[in-house]
């Protein structure tokens, strides 16, 4: 067992360890004896089911010849991975031998329609950037990950929700290319063969199989809107591939968060696709209720989403703008008005998004392959004016008595003129507080921790300010950088030394209880708000600690108070005078380096 895996696991509660290790056991046993009887019966469905097109559409693209170059050629650039080749260097052929020998017949039917002795077929189920390799005959649902140093399960994960097709698929709407339409179809055959149903890491997680077959019946329906004639044979496997993704999807329904929210959708596309077949027809019957209702639970009431991540609101709410294929209550309309007003909200004047919780760079059904890492604004550009709400703030009492000690930063703005017109937005739920204009942007993170109470994306950045003027960051989150595949840096990213945050030495106000737990322990509640001061408070040192943030004619003052809310002759005063983005981080010691997305880290300047 790796270094990091014993420190996490020495590091967690002994209730939390033992309950991980039953979980854990229940898996792979599970697995074991599941894999062991479905691997005496052909994992791929027999359908005479027709698959409809003409729903979905694919936008234009320009600008991405260089994109296609590297796909064509089997480079991907994909989590931070540069680009790299991802072909399957022992040919078509070694797939038949991988798979079980049921399943045999039905791989070399597949890989016999691949109609271009040239292609090149695409490692699906490699960890390009460590270079490990899962096992095409290990049952999906077991799959390990997180068991060995340096390797990344969402590598082969991200390259085989296949967004790269969408691409292809827009620019051969564009060029009428044959070679692009005839690529997808291969790869799409490819995957099919070397991935059989259930079998493998690709058949893990039930989220990644929703994301991938809305990927692949969106770029295919792109291809035949822009002319192109699918082949027989090949409209028989899609269609009996999208009822595989359905079936997996139903049996395998993930307990909450934004994974039950992709399965949701993903049986809700899967099902709009496939004609004449009650089974499919059952999907959407079950799906789209509790998509309503998943929207109303994820989405609080102030449109902020549950997950505690302005990374997740993005994903969630990609996936719900694009699955939206009925008319939705006016309850959830109104819900999804406001999720799309704090999606404004957090965006800075620069176009960068306040990244707060995890980012691991998650997408669904993306248009725009060139968009930036933290550029959210597709998410509003068909939506007309901002129709600001603005929301209610329940207001804790400050801590009473002396404090300990006062931390007192001055803030002075080259241009005070920067903070002329300032703007409230308040995201009660969410734990968000701002003031905003065209210059400058500066929030105070204050509130839940997430999944009501879990904190699976939450970080201990609790009263972080994250502060933008003029397009220059002045204060911002690290970020997420990764997650299993290192988990001291993983806890690194969620360290309150890694915010702008008030400090207690180097403690920590709440326990990594595990990679995707965090203790519920700071309980942050605000205690002002107004157009010119906010404060909120926690309790994860044990005495509370406030910070307050100050407008001020030049700038900001912001103000720690450790274990009271005034001063006396016995706090210890500590004064720092900031002037620029540097001396800012200097004297907090923020010299990680940021990261925009999963896998990226871009060096402070």
């Amino acid at each position: 067992m790796s270094r990091s895996l014993v420190a996490l696991a020495l590091s967690m509660p002994p209730h939390v360890a033992a309950d991980r290790a039953v979980k854990w056991i229940r898996r792979r046993v599970g697995g074991t004896m599941t894999g062991w009887w479905a691997r005496r019966r052909c994992s791929y469905p027999k359908t005479q089911a027709r698959l409809l097109t003409g729903l979905r559409s694919v936008p234009p693209v320009d600008g991405i010849d260089d994109l296609l170059d590297h796909w064509l050629n089997r480079r991907f650039n994909l989590l931070g991975s540069g680009w790299v080749e991802v072909g399957f260097k022992e040919g078509l052929g070694a797939l038949i031998t991988q798979a079980w020998p049921v399943d045999r017949p039905r791989v070399s039917g597949i890989l016999g329609l691949i109609d271009d002795p040239a292609y090149r077929p695409i490692d699906w189920r490699v960890d390009f950037k460590s270079g490990y390799r899962w096992d095409a005959r290990g049952w999906g649902p077991s799959t390990p990950y997180g068991h060995r140093p340096g390797v990344d399960v969402k590598v082969p994960w991200e390259l085989s929700r296949m967004g790269h097709l969408l691409s292809m698929a827009q620019a051969y709407g564009a060029s009428k290319d044959r070679r692009l339409a005839q690529d997808i179809r291969n790869q799409i055959l490819d995957f099919a063969a070397a991935n059989p149903p259930g079998w493998g890491v690709n058949w893990a997680c039930a989220m990644d199989v929703a994301i991938r077959i809305a990927t692949i019946l969106t770029a295919y329906d792109g291809l035949v809107s822009a002319g192109w004639t699918a082949d027989p044979p090949f409209q028989a496997e899609i269609a009996a591939l999208t009822l595989a993704h359905g079936r997996f999807i139903r049996a395998h329904l993930e307990g909450g968060g934004n994974h039950l929210l992709a399965d949701l959708c993903g049986l809700i596309l899967a099902g709009s696709y496939l004609c004449d077949l009650p089974e499919a027809a059952d999907w959407i019957r079950f799906a789209v209720p509790e998509l309503e209702r998943q929207i109303l639970v994820q989405f609080q009431p102030d449109g902020s989403n549950y997950e505690a991540s302005t990374a997740y609101h993005r994903l969630s709410l990609e996936m719900v703008q694009k699955s939206l294929m009925f008319e939705p209550s006016p309850q959830v309309t109104d819900r999804l008005r406001r999720a799309i007003q704090f999606a404004r909200d957090c965006a800075m004047p620069s176009g960068r998004t306040v990244q707060i919780g995890d980012n691991d760079s998650g997408r669904y059904l993306n248009f725009d392959p060139h968009a930036a890492e933290l550029d959210f604004s597709h998410l509003w550009r068909d939506e007309g004016p901002s129709d600001q709400v603005y929301n209610d703030v329940p207001m804790q009492p400050e801590s009473a008595g002396p404090a300990a000690r006062l931390v007192r930063l001055k803030v002075t703005l080259p241009d005070a003129s920067a903070i002329a017109g300032l703007r409230r937005f308040a995201y009660p739920d969410f734990g968000l507080y701002g003031w905003k204009n065209q210059r400058c942007f500066l929030s105070l993170r204050c509130g839940s921790v997430g999944q009501l109470g879990r904190g699976g994306h939450a970080h201990n950045d609790q009263l972080a300010v994250e502060l933008e003027v003029d397009g220059v960051p002045w204060a911002q989150d690290p970020g997420s950088y990764t997650y299993t595949a290192n988990l001291m840096e993983r806890n690194r990213y969620r360290s309150v030394l890694a915010h702008f945050t008030p400090r207690d030495g180097d403690r920590e106000p709440a326990r990594f209880m595990a990679p995707f737990q965090l203790e519920d322990r700071a309980k942050a509640a605000m205690t002002a708000f107004d157009a010119t001061r906010m404060a909120g408070l926690h309790r994860g040192f044990g005495a509370a600690v406030m910070r307050s943030v100050t407008l001020a004619e030049d700038g900001f003052v912001i103000e720690d108070w450790h274990g009271g809310s005034y001063a006396d002759s016995d706090t210890v005063i500590v004064n720092h005078e900031i002037c620029d983005p540097s001396s800012l981080r200097r004297s907090w010691g923020l010299d990680i380096a940021f990261s925009p997305g999963y896998g990226l880290r871009q060096l402070q300047t």
